[in-house]
């Protein structure tokens, strides 16, 4: 595998191909797994997967894992995204890396061996502490602000995503 290659973009957003130049070898690095396979980006519309991981039409990013066989090169991994939304959301590239950060940890979460001890909003937190790690606080910051402004959600789901912001400005203090 082209080890600068983490994403492979089947999309019209150049935010992947971005994220590979910047930010590939940096996630190898935080979890090795990542080396073994390659993720897929995929419009909404070109996606298999929608229905099996119940991506409303409202959301921007989604992820679908699958994996058969005990190596976890045998892994098959999308991040599935809806550039209708992230147009009306006026996502930025810079919050669109965030977003593709985001997802990534949650392929990352997929391997962890402890993640049934993980309750609530525990892999939520995972994934953007991952965005956060990465150098991506900021633009997650603002990406998420925007979906609690987008009225998309529900008052428990813009809790949650509040609740959230609480944790990434930790990231922007220090």
């Amino acid at each position: 595998m082209d080890r600068e290659q983490l994403v492979i973009n089947r999309t019209n957003i150049s935010a992947f191909d971005t994220f590979n130049r910047e930010y590939a070898l940096k996630a190898i690095s935080i979890c090795s797994i990542l080396g073994k396979f390659q993720i897929i980006a995929v419009d909404y519309d070109d996606s298999l997967y929608v229905d099996k991981i119940d991506l409303k039409e409202y959301e921007a990013f989604g992820n679908y894992i699958n994996k058969e066989e005990y190596d976890a090169s045998s892994t098959y991994a999308e991040i599935i995204v809806n550039e209708s939304v992230c147009s009306k959301l006026r996502l930025s590239e810079q919050e669109m890396m965030a977003a593709i950060a985001h997802e990534i940890g949650h392929i990352m979460f997929f391997f962890k061996s402890d993640k049934e001890k993980y309750g609530g909003q525990a892999e939520e937190v995972y994934c953007d502490q991952f965005a956060c790690k990465i150098g991506l606080a900021k633009p997650l910051y603002t990406l998420l602000n925007k979906l609690v402004l987008s009225g998309n959600y529900q008052e428990e789901l813009v809790q949650q995503i509040k609740n959230r912001l609480i944790y990434i400005m930790m990231f922007l203090i220090y």
